[in-house]
């Protein structure tokens, strides 16, 4: 069967059940070059393997550059890396996340909305390109790698759930990443040798 998606489809994956395929979409779901644009965001389309039927699930506002998804042991969600970028504003500083956030977002297959966005930044330490992205055989820790730096993300599967608030919104800024003073901190980065 052929089935059309949202721009430039570039991640796929059939959830566990095998009843559905996520389709995640490489650029944003309209253009970003004119004034004033709003609701930009990454699509992610999902088709029925039976019926070939789909459905669309939109990432946040700003989102972009979908790489790979990952399902949690049950299930029930589906993990995946992307960016958040500021196209709404004129960029006045690079640190904090102004311009691009390096973020995971939770899907809740069942309800097909996005349940999370987790910010893998640091306040004055950002990671580059989220790319790769698994659960451990146990399900707590989810892990993603980066194409830009040498590093591996693992991330509290518990706290990106909902124990902690990993991304707050800056009006100015759309968003910046989870800044560790305000709680204890649910990643922590690995640096991998390269």
């Amino acid at each position: 069967a052929r089935v059309p998606t949202i721009r430039e489809p570039f991640a796929a994956a059939v959830t566990p059940d095998g009843k559905a395929v996520l389709v995640g979409n490489f650029l944003p779901n309209v253009r970003t070059n004119e004034l004033f644009v709003i609701d930009v965001a990454a699509v992610v389309t999902v088709i029925d393997t039976q019926t070939h039927q789909t459905s669309a699930i939109q990432l946040p506002d700003c989102s972009h550059s979908l790489r790979q998804f990952c399902f949690s042991a049950d299930g029930k969600y589906a993990y995946v890396t992307h960016i958040l970028s500021n196209f709404g504003l004129v960029t006045s500083q690079l640190d904090q996340g102004w311009m691009n956030i390096n973020a995971l977002s939770v899907i809740d297959l069942h309800e097909k909305k996005v349940v999370k966005t987790a910010g893998l930044d640091e306040a004055f330490l950002g990671t580059g390109n989220p790319w790769g992205v698994d659960c451990t055989s146990d399900g707590k820790p989810i892990c993603a790698s980066h194409a830009g730096t040498p590093q591996l993300s693992v991330v509290d599967t518990l706290a990106v759930m909902g124990r902690l608030e990993p991304l707050y919104v800056n009006p100015l800024a759309h968003a910046i990443p989870y800044d560790a003073r305000r709680g204890t901190d649910p990643r922590r980065r690995i640096k991998l040798p390269g």
